[in-house]
């Protein structure tokens, strides 16, 4: 077995041995309806805007809501589109990225 497919081999253990938590994730992600494109969902776009930053931070990624302008519907409506997610995963000054 080469050292490519000992890695490969390593990830699909971890994986499976981790499905049922991606399973819960997912579960709990698609709950929120979150579809940006109609304007009754907008808030629950912030829920996964919130939920994501959450799960971001549990592994350890550093996070800044980044607000956003503004959307205007067809009926001229005015309506706060989501906040941006920027994430930081380290941050060794010695590393140039």
């Amino acid at each position: 077995m080469s050292a490519e497919d000992k890695i490969c081999d390593n990830i699909f253990k971890y994986i499976e041995s981790n499905k049922n938590l991606w399973i819960e994730r997912l579960r709990e992600a698609v709950a929120i309806p979150s579809v940006s494109a109609t304007a009754e969902h907008r808030q629950d776009v912030f829920k996964m805007i919130e939920w994501t930053e959450k799960m971001m931070t549990k592994l350890g990624i550093s996070c800044k809501q980044i607000e956003n302008s503004t959307q205007t519907l067809p009926d001229g409506t005015t309506i706060p589109l989501p906040p941006v997610i920027f994430g930081t995963l380290g941050n060794d000054k010695n590393k140039k990225t």
